[in-house]
């Protein structure tokens, strides 16, 4: 039975693999495209916008994309979900609001220091924004019915995808490439049309939840909501916040190189997104049968495999750096240094394993909301300061400690609290707890 069980989730993430490797096949293609047919300015600024319009959207989810997940992946054949969605959904609601005025706020300054200077730009990254947001809900709930290899798709390659497409039709038609308004334009209806496409199947489903007689705890979700969504924010700003840093104190197309090697470093962890996918839903399930010994066995063999997988693509991104950032275009290989240092951060995120899930799925939600505050306190201080004096250097060597800080950090927690290590090597540590 258990060798059925291990079957059954090597299969899972084998499949949510080939899905993840394809979408991220396609969104690096769409970088590529947009790296090459823009020019490191207009890059640069598509690049920018798109770490904003992310960032917000994250806060518009109001931390759903885990919280979702894991209230739906908690329900026996997803009864009383319609309630549950209900008052998520609503929460969400409010949260854009507030998403769509500080989008409002940053769109006005980069106009008015020059950083973008496109309107159309700026409006497109602002509807943009909302979809995201949306999808994010859709990934939870893909999620939370162990479907993430469909999640997975969703995430970046489908629409990512999709904007290609149109890149190749546009370059077809008019025999030149696009510039950064027809990009961003084109970006927007891509997401626009996968996320009516992909809302379908799920509204049907929910709705069939209609009548069931549930009432969700209301309290439970809202607390659930706030120390997801300021997890969420403080990992995004330790990741991502080195791109607004360079973005607001040094010129735009510098924001182009670092873009490009920190996507190209974060194909390293594209083995652990893809884990995280299947196995987050199984954590806080096994969590709450109270089988501990299951959550182990799972939490160190996927660790473990992680390590493995990854290890091939950080030798082929040492030897071949270069030849990558060539892809994007020659400007850019002079970014080989920053993708090393933000390639060894993305290693310590795929060794320490899925640290950060495990806490979040078994209620201690808590401890790791005060590991990512702290490393994001620390990345966004260090960046700063960094940027000023060494530039993008600076700003890379900043994501590195922040990740480092967070995933070794949050890997003592998990020994503190569930008595067992993640990282290989030191698994033995904690076996006669």
């Amino acid at each position: 039975m258990a060798k059925d069980k291990m079957r059954e989730l090597l299969f899972k993430v084998i499949t949510n693999l080939g899905f993840k490797g394809f979408s991220v096949v396609l969104a690096l293609a769409m970088q590529v495209m947009m790296a090459r047919w823009l020019t490191p300015a207009e890059y640069g600024q598509f690049a920018l916008m798109q770490v904003i319009a992310v960032g917000l959207a994250t806060f518009a989810q109001a931390g759903m994309l885990n919280a979702y997940m894991k209230l739906v992946s908690e329900l026996d054949d997803l009864y009383g979900v319609y309630a549950i969605s209900k008052v998520c959904f609503r929460i969400c609601v409010r949260h854009l609001g507030i998403s769509v005025l500080c989008f409002a706020l940053v769109s006005g300054l980069l106009h008015y220091f020059g950083k973008v200077e496109s309107v159309i730009v700026l409006s497109m990254f602002s509807a943009y924004m909302v979809f995201q947001a949306f999808i994010m809900l859709l990934l939870a709930w893909y999620r939370g019915i162990n479907k993430a290899y469909i999640s997975s798709f969703l995430e970046q390659g489908s629409f990512a995808g999709l904007t290609v497409v149109f890149g190749f039709c546009w370059m077809w038609y008019y025999q030149a490439p696009w510039g950064l308004n027809t990009a961003s334009a084109a970006f927007l209806i891509a997401i626009a049309l996968v996320s009516l496409a992909a809302v379908w199947p799920v509204f049907i489903r929910v709705s069939s939840h209609k009548k069931d007689v549930f009432e969700p705890d209301t309290a439970r979700i809202k607390q659930l909501s706030k120390r997801f969504l300021t997890m969420q924010m403080a990992a995004y700003m330790a990741n991502w916040g080195g791109v607004l840093v360079v973005g607001f104190l040094l010129a735009v197309d510098q924001v182009a190189e670092l873009n490009i090697a920190q996507r190209l470093a974060q194909v390293v962890v594209f083995f652990l997104m893809a884990f995280n996918g299947v196995i987050a839903p199984l954590f806080a399930k096994l969590n709450a049968q109270g089988d501990h010994a299951a959550l182990r066995k799972l939490a160190q063999r996927s660790a473990l495999l992680l390590t493995v997988a990854t290890i091939p693509v950080v030798i082929a991104a040492v030897f071949f750096g270069e030849t990558l950032l060539a892809v994007f275009g020659p400007q850019y290989v002079d970014a080989y240094s920053i993708l090393l240092i933000l390639m060894i951060g993305q290693f310590i995120n795929a060794l320490t394993g899925s640290v950060g899930f495990l806490l979040n799925m078994t209620d201690h939600e808590q401890v790791m909301r005060n590991i990512v505050i702290i490393s994001c306190v620390v990345t966004m201080i260090v960046s700063v300061a960094a940027t000023w004096v060494f530039g993008i250097i600076g700003a890379a060597c900043a994501v590195t400690l922040g990740l480092a800080i967070n995933n070794f950090t949050a890997a003592f927690y998990v020994y503190k609290h569930l008595g067992f290590v993640t990282i290989p090597g030191l698994q033995w540590v904690g076996s006669n707890k």
